[in-house]
């Protein structure tokens, strides 16, 4: 999402300076319709100006505060649950933690790619590549030489433990459909 700049002359109070403006509300639902979990909230009812994300200044991140007024779901619900409701995948077990991600639709679905297709996907790929250019996939692997070998590392391990996971829980969701359905 773009935000727009503008220069705010020098006052009494103030030096000159260049101010962030936030996205109109629609510009936000607008960029958030690729998302199915929040293209149902609409357009935010305040969009706050872009500030630094705490805990990420290093890294030069910035985050834009939205808010939603007159959902239903927010009554007797924490702002911790309310947030955990709207992610497709959360990364902590602590109810207190509301940490994961929001999976966008691609082009020409309305629903969220399963994850299980989309690691299929990735290992797919990558097991051409060290099948059909295995040189170049033991240089991409090789510490010394690529600084993609520890993030392909990473992915591969993580990859190891999460797509059987994933394939246990599509079994059983289709176990559990075949057994209602008979």
């Amino acid at each position: 999402m773009v935000s727009n700049r503008e220069n705010v002359p020098a006052g009494p109070n103030n030096l000159a300076h260049t101010r962030i403006v936030p996205p109109s509300p629609a510009d936000v639902a607008a960029w958030l319709s690729a998302y199915p979990r929040l293209r149902a909230l609409g357009e935010p009812t305040d969009v706050q100006s872009p500030e630094p994300s705490i805990g990420r200044l290093r890294r030069g991140d910035w985050a834009i505060r939205l808010a939603w007024g007159g959902d239903d779901r927010i009554h007797g619900v924490t702002q911790t649950k309310w947030t955990l409701q709207q992610l497709d995948v959360t990364y902590s077990d602590q109810p207190q933690v509301a940490n994961g991600v929001v999976l966008p639709s691609l082009e020409g679905n309305t629903e969220v790619q399963h994850p299980l297709v989309t690691w299929w996907l990735l290992l797919y790929c990558l097991s051409m590549l060290a099948r059909y250019y295995p040189i170049i996939w033991t240089e991409l692997l090789d510490v010394d030489f690529s600084s993609l070998a520890v993030p392909l590392d990473h992915l591969i391990a993580v990859g190891s433990t999460k797509v059987p996971r994933l394939i246990f829980d599509a079994m059983h969701r289709l176990r559990q459909a075949q057994a209602a359905g008979s």
